[in-house]
């Protein structure tokens, strides 16, 4: 079975596409190992931590909201109800990880 897309439908699944590696990126380029797993669906998390594996919450949030934004790429109203946000709140956040705040 095919499944064709709208223009629309394809410039929004990018746009997100490109977001995400935005929000990936350390500096002003995007390399390829931003784009890897954008179709790979997220591993659960085991719950032991090493001292040294232990990061901020700021960080935790930010690494968060990259994976959520890649479960639910098209859609950030749907992505702030999952997240129980107000989708202003998920712009917020958004911005401040692109500044990198």
């Amino acid at each position: 079975m095919t499944v064709t897309k709208t223009r629309h439908e394809l410039k929004t699944e990018f746009t997100a596409l490109l977001e995400r590696a935005v929000l990936l990126a350390d500096g002003n380029r995007i390399m390829p190992e931003h784009l890897v797993d954008i179709c790979r669906p997220m591993n659960p998390q085991t719950n032991a931590v090493e001292p040294s594996e232990l990061i901020t919450l700021a960080e935790n949030e930010r690494r968060y909201l990259i994976r959520a934004l890649a479960a639910c790429p098209t859609d950030r109203q749907a992505l702030a109800n999952k997240l129980g946000i107000s989708k202003r709140t998920l712009f917020r956040k958004l911005d401040e990880i692109k500044a990198g705040r």
